[in-house]
């Protein structure tokens, strides 16, 4: 029988559950490239939690007038930063990846959200 304070070192099964649905979903979930809540690591890397936050921004954000070149200045950041890191120019920190992926997952999802509008009420 476990005793009460092996129960609170378990990971809680809901936090298991995320890991499992981060990995599939195609993130590294690096520790070193992650935030952290107390003990327990997001199930997604900095860059993609903010890449999730920008996809759902953009679905408020597509109300308002935008224009589809906007994306490309959008991703950019995301683009620039990421190459920076990937060739050891320059140190990426989990706020810069989070911020840049906020913006590029806001600008391809209101990209891929004004593609689908043209095409369905075209």
């Amino acid at each position: 029988m476990r005793s009460e304070l092996d129960e609170k070192k378990a990971p809680s099964k809901f936090w298991l559950f995320a890991m499992e649905l981060g990995k599939t979903c195609g993130c590294h979930q690096k520790p070193t490239r992650s935030f952290f809540v107390g003990r327990y690591q997001f199930p997604f890397c900095a860059r993609c939690t903010g890449v999730i936050g920008g996809e759902i921004l953009a679905l408020a954000l597509f109300f308002f007038s935008f224009r589809p070149w906007w994306s490309l200045v959008l991703v950019a950041p995301l683009i620039v930063d990421g190459s920076l890191q990937y060739f050891n120019v320059l140190p990426s920190t989990n706020v810069r990846r989070f911020l840049t992926g906020l913006l590029g997952g806001a600008g391809f999802a209101l990209f891929v959200l004004k593609v689908l509008h043209w095409f369905f009420m075209a």
